[in-house]
């Protein structure tokens, strides 16, 4: 892959990163309520959805987010 494709590429996957860390779980969809065993509400977890030039997304995040939303 020539050079910058590659950074295409990368630039296509961070889009993608961001927008999982940022706009997948809502600020109030985790619970932690232990008396009712409930981690988070799934139903404020939002599907991505990305069609790019070199990827392609149909997925929820996985992992609550950190405090800081990022790494």
């Amino acid at each position: 892959m020539p050079h910058d494709q590659r950074y295409e590429v990368a630039d296509e996957f961070m889009d993608i990163m961001y927008r999982l860390w940022n706009g997948s779980w809502a600020d109030d969809s985790v619970k932690w309520d232990r008396e009712n065993h409930i981690a988070y509400d799934p139903s404020r977890i939002s599907k991505i959805e990305h069609k790019g030039k070199y990827l392609n997304l149909s997925a929820r995040h996985q992992m609550h987010p950190s405090p800081q939303r990022t790494p």
